[in-house]
């Protein structure tokens, strides 16, 4: 029988064989069992990481190896990370620390995707965690020195967003502390996740929280915060949908149609490489890639490709059976491991091409600063 070492190492192995390869194997991720620091640091260890509580230290010894990572050693700080440190409030501190500290992931001039979706996850967990304030997080987050990133004032408000919902606070409540904090411009992409309760009020305030966020952040960041707002959209908008058949009148389901379209419009046309459809995609855990995979297999008014790196493509409808193979769905890191820093997701889709002028109408390319 494998020690909890042996198996490490083989998962390990495969893994990099995989990154260094690009090529089709089948690998399975399952690090449930990891739920104690011992395990947390032996894998830490391999992948050449501080030790808990050793992070200052790790820090300032490896400075120089540190700032001259390449982009093969970068993802695997990454990807283990999302999913290993989540496992109690101290070990999510621990994680958003680095984040920041990591200055070939976050420099002083930019904010990239990849550290807010990180960050965002952290916070996101840290809420569902019932012995800890998250508020807690958003303040250590503001103090680490990038307070004046919008971005990251984006995600401490989420903190408060996500407590304001659990205990039924008052949306006008919260849509105050959004405006006493400056940034009014960020209400919509808020208001669309307490006020949408049927797919007509999703469809609107979506589009208006779109082509606000959109003209407003214009030139400021535009990349982090526009995505922001489309991964926001489209989780609603399959969270909504999911794996239910629509057997409504015929106005719920032209809403229906008209919010997969502006979901396809967002994920096909913002800004390439079309972030948001490798973040919703595959960073949603089992039931969400189930929800998307339904979605995707039933627009049946489009012929979706998907390319890979590998030079192969697939018709979207048996894209679940080609996820299956890869048996990314065990857990929700799994996915993110195998999919989000390796694959070019959703590239060409539909090309542009129209079949009719209702389709054109949601799915023409976006330009930024545009409130269309």
């Amino acid at each position: 029988m494998l020690t909890i070492n042996d198996f490490l190492k083989n998962q390990i192995q495969s893994l990099t064989e995989c990154y260094l390869e690009q090529s089709h194997k089948s690998i399975i991720l399952d690090f449930s069992t990891f739920n104690d620091e011992t395990q947390l640091n032996y894998l830490k260890s391999l992948l050449h990481q501080p030790l808990i509580g050793q992070e200052n230290e790790y820090y300032e010894f490896h400075k120089e190896r540190l700032e001259n990572l390449d982009n093969f050693e970068q993802q695997f700080l990454e990807v283990f990370y999302n999913d290993l440190v989540m496992k109690d409030f101290v070990s999510a501190m621990i994680l958003a620390k680095e984040q920041f500290s990591r200055k070939q992931i976050l420099d002083e001039k930019n904010t990239p995707l990849e550290f807010f979706q990180t960050t965002q996850s952290t916070i996101k967990r840290c809420c569902l965690l019932k012995d800890e304030d998250p508020k807690e997080l958003a303040t250590e987050l503001k103090n680490f020195g990038y307070q004046n990133k919008p971005s990251i004032q984006f995600v401490c408000l989420k903190v408060e967003y996500e407590l304001g919902k659990q205990q039924n606070e008052n949306l006008e409540v919260i849509c105050k502390k959004v405006k006493d904090s400056q940034l009014s411009k960020l209400v919509p992409i808020l208001d669309v996740q307490f006020k949408s309760d049927n797919i007509q009020n999703l469809y609107h305030d979506a589009k208006f929280a779109y082509s606000t966020i959109n003209a407003a952040l214009l030139n400021q960041e535009v990349e982090t915060e526009f995505m922001i707002l489309c991964t926001n959209i489209v989780d609603l908008a399959i969270q909504y949908q999911g794996d239910i058949e629509l057997n409504g009148d015929n106005q719920i389901r032209n809403y229906s149609d008209r919010l997969i379209y502006f979901v396809l419009k967002i994920l096909f046309n913002s800004i390439p490489p079309s972030y948001g459809a490798i973040f919703f995609t595959f960073d949603r855990g089992f039931t969400q890639c189930k929800k998307i995979f339904h979605f995707i297999n039933n627009l049946n008014r489009f012929d979706i490709y998907i390319a890979w790196p590998f030079g192969v493509k697939l018709n979207a409808k048996v894209f679940d059976e080609v996820a299956k193979s890869y048996s990314i769905v065990q857990r929700q890191q799994s996915a993110t491991i195998t999919f989000n820093q390796i694959l070019k997701i959703f590239q060409n889709c539909l090309g542009g091409q129209y079949k009719d002028e209702a389709e054109k109408e949601v799915l023409q390319p976006i330009k930024l600063g545009s409130t269309s």
